[in-house]
C-alpha cells in the first residue's frame, strides 16, 4: 500500500518529460536553431554597420538593405507553409539554411570588392533572397517539432527551443559587434554563412520520422492554401488571437520599434539606454522560457491573449518618462510575456491542428499576425509629427492595452479561448 502514493507523484511530475529517444533529435534541432539565430545576429549587425560606413550613406541606405528581409519573408511564407505540408520539413529547413549560406557568401564577396553606394541594389536583392528563405524556414520549423517529440512533450520542447533562442539573441549581437570591430563587417557576414552551413548539416541529421507524410496525392497549390485558411477560420480561438496580434502589431509593437529609439535618444542616454532596454527584454525572454519548462497552465490560449497586455508596458513607461530601471523592468516583462506566448501558442497549434495542414496554418498565422507590422512602423512617423513623441507613446500604449484586454471582456471570445 505504501508504494502507491509514492509512485503516483513521480508519474505526475514526469508526464511532460521528453522521452529519451527524442532527446537526441531535439538537441540537434535546438542546436541548429540556436546557431542559426546567432548567425542572423551577425548579419543584422554587420550589414547595417557596413552600409552606414559607405560614403554618402545614411538611414535611408540602411533601410534599403535591411527592410527587404521582412518583405521577402512575407512574400514566401504562404508558399513555405504549403511546401512543408507536401515535402519533408527537415529538407526544407536545411535547404533554407543552405540558401542563406549562399546569400551570405555572395554578400561577403560584394563587401570585399570596392565598396560604394552603387552596390546597395545588389545588397537589397540579397537581403530579399534571405527573407524568402526565412519565410520557408518558419513554418517548416513549427511543423517539424511534432515529428521529433510526442504530443505530451511539446510544451517542454518548445520551451527548450525558445529559451535557447532568447539566449542567442542576447549573445549574438554582442559577438557580432566584437567580430565586426575586430575582423571587419564582411568577415562577420562570412561567419554567418558558416553558421548556416553548420545548421544545415545538423538539420540533415534529424531522423526519418521528421519527413512529411506520404501517400496523400498532391492537389492544386491554391486549393491547398485555401484548405489551410479554412482550418484557421474553422477555429474561433485561432482566428481571434491572429486578429488580436495583427491589431497589436499595427497600433503598438510596430510603433514601439520606431519610437523607442527616439525616446531613448531624448531621455535615456541614447544608444546605451536603448541597448539596456533590449538586453532587459532578452533576459526576460530567457526567464519566461525557463518558466515554461515547468509550468503548464490550464487555459494556455486564454493566457496567450492576456499576456499581450505586457507588450504595451514599455510604451507607457517611455511616455511617462519613468526612471531607467522602471522602463527596463517593463521591457523585461515584455520579454517574459513574449516567451510565454511563443511557447504556449506553438504548443496549442501543434496539438490541435492536424499535422498534414500544420505548415499551411502556421503560414497563415504568421502572415495574418505580422503583415500589419510594417504599416504600424510606417504610420508611427506621421502620427508622431502630428501629436508629438510623448503623446504618441501614450496613445499607442493605451490603444495596445485596449486590444489586449478586448477578448477577455467579450464573453463569447473568452469562452472560445478557454476551450483549448
Amino acid at each position: 500500500m505504501s508504494d502507491v502514493p509514492l509512485a503516483a507523484p513521480v508519474r505526475t511530475a514526469n508526464r511532460d518529460d521528453i522521452p529519451p529517444a527524442a532527446r537526441g533529435p531535439l538537441a540537434r534541432l535546438a542546436l541548429a536553431t540556436w546557431i542559426s539565430t546567432v548567425g542572423d545576429s551577425f548579419t543584422t549587425v554587420a550589414l547595417a554597420l557596413a552600409v552606414a560606413a559607405l560614403p554618402g550613406s545614411g538611414a535611408g541606405a540602411v533601410a534599403a538593405v535591411t527592410a527587404p528581409v521582412v518583405a521577402g519573408t512575407l512574400t514566401s511564407v504562404l508558399a513555405g507553409g504549403g511546401l512543408c505540408d507536401r515535402w519533408s520539413p527537415r529538407s526544407l529547413m536545411a535547404g533554407a539554411e543552405l540558401t542563406c549560406c549562399a546569400v551570405q557568401t555572395a554578400t561577403f564577396v560584394l563587401l570585399m570588392t570596392e565598396p560604394g553606394t552603387g552596390m546597395l541594389w545588389a545588397l537589397g536583392a540579397l537581403s530579399y533572397a534571405r527573407g524568402l528563405a526565412s519565410g520557408v524556414l518558419g513554418p517548416a520549423a513549427r511543423a517539424a517539432l511534432p515529428r521529433v517529440v510526442p504530443a505530451h512533450a511539446l510544451r517542454r520542447a518548445n520551451a527548450v527551443l525558445r529559451t535557447g533562442m532568447s539566449l542567442s539573441l542576447i549573445v549574438g549581437p554582442a559577438l557580432a559587434g566584437w567580430c565586426a570591430a575586430a575582423l571587419g563587417t564582411a568577415q562577420a557576414i562570412a561567419a554567418d554563412a558558416l553558421s548556416c552551413l553548420l545548421a544545415a548539416a545538423l538539420l540533415y541529421r534529424l531522423p526519418v520520422p521528421v519527413a512529411a507524410q506520404v501517400g496523400t496525392p498532391a492537389r492544386g497549390f491554391r486549393r491547398e492554401l485555401r484548405e489551410g485558411l479554412a482550418e484557421v477560420v474553422g477555429r474561433r480561438w485561432l482566428l481571434l488571437v491572429i486578429g488580436q496580434a495583427a491589431a497589436l502589431n499595427l497600433v503598438a509593437l510596430g510603433p514601439l520599434q520606431v519610437l523607442a529609439p527616439l525616446a531613448a535618444q531624448e531621455h535615456y542616454a541614447g544608444a546605451r539606454g536603448y541597448a539596456a532596454f533590449l538586453t532587459s527584454a532578452g533576459i526576460g525572454a530567457v526567464l519566461g522560457g525557463m518558466l515554461m519548462l515547468r509550468w503548464a497552465p490550464g487555459h494556455p490560449v486564454l493566457l496567450c491573449s492576456a499576456a499581450t497586455a505586457a507588450f504595451c508596458l514599455p510604451l507607457l513607461g517611455l511616455a511617462g518618462h519613468g526612471p531607467s530601471w522602471l522602463v527596463m523592468a517593463a521591457y523585461a516583462l515584455l520579454g517574459v510575456a513574449e516567451a510565454v506566448f511563443a511557447v504556449l501558442w506553438s504548443t496549442a497549434l501543434q496539438r490541435d491542428v492536424p499535422p498534414e495542414v500544420l505548415g499551411r496554418v502556421s503560414a497563415w498565422d504568421f502572415l495574418g499576425s505580422f503583415a500589419s507590422l510594417p504599416l504600424g512602423m510606417a504610420l508611427a512617423g506621421p502620427v508622431t509629427a502630428a501629436l508629438g513623441l510623448d503623446h504618441t507613446l501614450l496613445t499607442v500604449g493605451v490603444a495596445g492595452c485596449g486590444v489586449a484586454v478586448a477578448p477577455l471582456l467579450w464573453p463569447r471570445a473568452r469562452s472560445a479561448l478557454r476551450a483549448v
